[in-house]
């Protein structure tokens, strides 16, 4: 159909590099990656101790090279260590949901909450530059995100496109 796809989620460069302003360290960004794919991967195998070591090994080495980090004594052992001091309770697979890691600055958040929601900020301003770049280039667009995208991104929307002529409200 020759109809292009072009997906909005920044690089995890980017969302390191801003991270990194912040003044968070790389196994804030690598323990705060890992801890977000625990609930897909308890989805589509069974988890074991050694499958997570060896996800966290995974997930540890393609964040070294996304980052552009040399080398980083960040083990298993330390993410445990991490998770504790960061979520004040022990790593569980059963103790970590999409909660662990919902966008949140508020006072009241959890840090690794505060970690996701930074990486919130970098994540939807690259969804609006996507679209602006995207409408600039073709004569139709298609966007699908999750309603909750919506409700982040509806001022700069509205800015960019003007108030909404149509909702629709079910499908």
């Amino acid at each position: 159909l020759g109809i292009p796809f072009i997906g909005g989620d920044p690089l995890p460069k980017e969302e390191w590099d801003y991270l990194e302003t912040l003044g968070y360290d790389p196994e804030d960004y690598m323990g705060f990656n890992f801890v977000r794919k625990i609930p897909q991967e308890i989805r589509s195998v069974q988890t074991t101790e050694k499958n997570l070591m060896d996800l966290f090994q995974a997930s540890k080495e393609r964040d070294l090279r996304n980052l552009g980090v040399k080398s980083n004594d960040f083990t298993y052992a330390s993410f445990l260590t991490w998770f504790e001091d960061n979520s004040q309770e022990s790593f569980e697979t059963s103790n970590v949901s999409e909660e662990t890691y919902m966008p949140d600055v508020g006072p009241e958040a959890t840090f690794i909450q505060n970690v996701s929601g930074h990486v919130n900020t970098v994540r939807e301003a690259n969804i609006i530059s996507t679209i602006a770049k995207t409408l600039n280039k073709y004569d139709r667009v298609l966007v699908v995100y999750g309603s909750s995208h919506y409700a982040m991104e509806r001022r700069a929307l509205k800015k960019m496109l003007g108030t909404p002529s149509m909702y629709i409200k079910k499908f």
